[in-house]
């Protein structure tokens, strides 16, 4: 002790000369330092903390207290350890502010309680207590135990999982018993807690036990009697233990976020389905959203119909990344977390078409690169099955069938790269994003009919369910080619110009009775109007021979600037041209959809955006309902009722237009056989066997080929021919051009050699110059006694200046 006290009195005095030094140089080379903790062991020298017992003795299950002394505040408020020697024999514990420390008693023994101050070993602030521990003298529980009283937890062992509470009830011999005050602890806190008791709905007394780590501990509840002079005895009788097993349930599970990135407009809001890999209940509170830049948007995860749904909400423009983390009392889980960019975008566009190969047609080629042309911020989904009615497509959205495949463009997501989906359903499209605009339409062989439309309503009131806001689009589809082939052209008579008006009927119809539907986008009346061009019906692709799907070219680009100019406004002046369209075909496409919009009940004559017409080599007409191979342009009846785009014998579209009049009927021929060449010339039996035919004393029929170059003059070989037809003076066309000379020229074709036709049955028409209109209109009428006029062939030859 000597020496102690003069270690701190030389740190003393080297203190006083330190200050010193410094007080008079102003300086000083810093040659020894004292620690902090030497600081403080020197201000703990004059303080102490004792027991008010150096010994206690106590018998197994008893408690007692033991007083702490202290000599000032300064001790009292110090940090202490208490540690038992021995365990097994004793254990003890400081109370709340080290008044008193508990030792209870375990088992015979003796042991040394050891209470110290907590940072360092100082003699004056440590206090040992020897605790002598012995077996009970007398029952102590008799009071208790043989009056049948109890207390027992319902289950020995209990599974609990982290972060979460769990009951267990206790039952008790009486209400006397239930009423008494117990202590709950667990073995191991690490693991799991014992968060108190509570009452019950059923008024039973429950022990909640949560936890904290995958494992396995033991939770005591006990009762402890008061004795008499301090201390407490356990009453065994009255405690019981419980085996706790600690379980994950989110073991393994997951959360995958509907979207990876979001386009919204400025103040919208969207909810965002949230994916779980897990069975277990999970509830929104369990999250925390925090946005990377909360003033362009904020999120909330909301329970909506008992599922969980990111809540974005967008204020100003620009990107945000947005942290969906759970977070459940502290405890985060990466599997079950993920994070979501959105981006807001005033004027953005977003539409989604549900049809088929047609609507495929109209939206999913240049559409977008039109609006991106305009600076026009667009989003198309496009769901599609091909050949899909709106009867399959309601019964789709009922039974959520998975059967369509998902096409999608975004250019901020996707670099306007065409993503495709295999096996999506309805449900999910109509929620992948928030549609401005949603369009249904009907399959094309049914779009005129208009008995085939009793589930739109259905579709619409389902796409609404979803989607409240979003415009309800019509789309309207075209008519087939005149030569088409489909099986549901004869829905039409075959007769391109009847489908086109049943088509335009039935959508105003359908818009008409379902208010809902906001807008039609008259993809057919814009085609219909390319028609008049100098294109001609050549706005389908063959698919083998029944032309109903759109030319992968202009077709498509017509269609395009119909959606746009629909969507987005004029496009006329849009700058974006494929380079498979060149600059006559676009513009074209652009007048033929304007106008459909300004006029979506009509046609309008396209030809006078026609580019000169010029042309080299011939071209050959087939007339009738008989189909010749190439060079020959095949004409019929409900073929040529609207302008046929001829071409010539290099398959090159020649810009002419070629009609019939009214006054024909198809002529299917009569069994001719042989090949003819008449002037070098090649007239196949498939070309002269069949034709137009008008009958009737005075009757007559006129077929115009426009475009022609006023300036220009042509050639025309017109061929008629009446197999098995020996009566020279029966059958004889009439036959004159713009109204000029009429040429009697003789139909018969004998069986007997030649068996063809001949130059007799041909008339040429050399340098005829077309009116200022570009017109040529051959005259057919009516010769002969029986009164019959035909015209099997046509071949229209430009003459060439040197």
């Amino acid at each position: 002790m000597i020496m102690k006290n003069l270690l701190l009195k030389s740190k003393t005095l080297l203190n006083v000369l330190f200050i010193l030094m410094v007080t008079l140089t102003g300086s000083v080379t810093l040659l020894t330092a004292c620690s902090e903790d030497d600081d403080t062991t020197q201000n703990l020298s004059n303080t102490w903390m004792k027991s008010a017992s150096d010994e206690v003795e106590l018998e197994i299950g008893v408690r007692t207290p033991v007083n702490l002394l202290f000599k000032d505040a300064v001790a009292e408020k110090l940090e202490y350890t208490c540690t038992s020697s021995d365990a097994a024999v004793a254990t003890a514990a400081l109370s709340k502010g080290n008044k008193t420390v508990t030792i209870e008693g375990l088992a015979e023994g003796t042991a040394d309680i050891k209470i110290a101050y907590a940072s360092s070993a100082l003699d004056n602030l440590t206090a040992t207590i020897t605790v002598t521990v012995s077996k009970p003298s007398g029952d102590y529980e008799a009071e208790y135990a043989d009056n049948g009283r109890w207390m027992k937890a319902a289950v020995e062992k209990a599974e609990v999982n982290i972060d979460e509470e769990t009951p267990v009830a206790l039952t008790f011999s009486d209400d006397e018993m239930k009423a008494l005050e117990y202590e709950c602890k667990s073995f191991d806190e690490a693991v799991a807690i014992a968060t108190g008791f509570s009452m019950d709905a059923d008024n039973n007394k429950i022990v909640n036990v949560k936890g904290v780590k995958v494992g396995t501990t033991k939770v005591k509840i006990q009762y402890w009697k008061p004795l008499e002079g301090g201390g407490r005895r356990i009453i065994r009788c009255l405690s019981d233990t419980i085996e706790v097993s600690v379980k994950d349930r989110l073991a393994g599970a997951t959360m995958t976020l509907a979207k990876e990135e979001m386009k919204l407009k400025p103040s919208e809001e969207m909810q965002i389905p949230m994916i779980f890999g897990t069975e277990e209940t999970i509830i929104a509170s369990d999250y925390i959203c925090t946005p990377s830049d909360e003033a362009i948007a904020t999120a909330e995860v909301k329970e909506v119909e008992g599922k969980l749904f990111l809540a974005v909400k967008a204020k100003v423009d620009g990107e945000t990344t947005i942290k969906v983390e759970y977070n459940r009392n502290g405890r985060k889980n990466a599997a079950l977390s993920g994070d979501i960019k959105i981006k807001v975008v005033n004027g953005l566009t977003r539409v989604l078409t549900i049809g088929n190969s047609f609507s495929q047609d109209a939206v999913e080629q240049y559409l977008y690169e039109l609006a991106e042309a305009a600076g026009q911020d667009l989003v198309i989904g496009s769901m599609v099955i091909g050949g899909c009615d709106l009867d399959k497509h309601w019964t789709n959205m009922q039974n959520d069938n998975a059967d369509y495949f998902y096409r999608k463009i975004d250019r901020r997501v996707d670099n306007g790269e065409k993503k495709e989906t295999k096996d999506y359903k309805l449900s999910q499209a109509l929620v992948d994003e928030k549609w401005d605009y949603i369009s249904l339409q009907q399959v094309s062989g049914k779009s005129g009919l208009y008995e085939t439309y009793t589930n739109l309503p259905n579709l619409i009131a389902g796409v609404k369910k979803v989607r409240p806001d979003a415009n309800i689009v019509l789309h309207q589809t075209w008519a087939y080619a005149s030569n088409s082939t489909h099986s549901d052209f004869k829905n039409y008579n075959q007769n391109q110009n009847a489908m086109y008006t049943a088509i335009v009927e039935t959508v105003n119809k359908a818009k008409s009775d379902n208010p809902e539907i906001t807008m039609i986008v008259p993809s057919g009346t814009a085609i219909q109007n390319g028609r008049t061009s100098y294109l001609g019906d050549t706005f389908n692709r063959p698919d083998g021979t029944m032309y109903y799907h759109l030319e992968t070219t202009y077709g498509r680009y017509t269609a395009a600037c119909t959606w746009f100019s629909a969507l987005l406004g004029d496009v006329r002046h849009n700058t974006y041209q494929p380079e498979t369209v060149n600059d006559n075909q676009a513009k074209i496409a652009r007048q033929s959809a304007y106008a459909a919009i300004q006029e979506p009940d009509k046609v309008t004559d396209m030809s006078r955006y026609d580019p000169p017409i010029s042309f080299e080599s011939p071209v050959y007409v087939d007339f009738g309902s008989g189909k010749s191979s190439s060079p020959w342009n095949n004409v019929t009846i409900s073929a040529a009722t609207v302008p046929v785009t001829l071409v010539d014998a290099n398959g090159n579209n020649t810009g002419l237009k070629l009609t019939v009049s009214n006054d024909f009927e198809n002529y299917e021929g009569n069994g001719g056989k042989n090949e003819a060449t008449i002037e070098e010339i090649v007239f196949p039996t498939a070309v002269w066997n069949d034709g137009l035919l008008v009958k009737g004393e005075n009757a007559k029929g006129t077929v115009t080929i426009s475009h022609l170059d006023p300036a220009a003059s042509y050639n025309f070989m017109i061929q008629v021919a009446r197999y098995n037809s020996n009566n020279m003076e029966a059958r004889k066309s009439l036959i004159s051009l713009n109204g000029g000379d009429v040429r009697t020229v003789q139909q018969a074709v004998s069986t007997t050699a030649p068996n063809k036709p001949t130059v007799d049955n041909t008339t040429t028409f050399i340098g005829i110059t077309p009116t200022e209109e570009g017109l040529v209109v051959i005259e057919i009428g009516a010769g002969g006694t029986l009164f019959e006029g035909r015209i099997n062939s046509l071949v229209i030859t430009p003459i060439l200046n040197d």
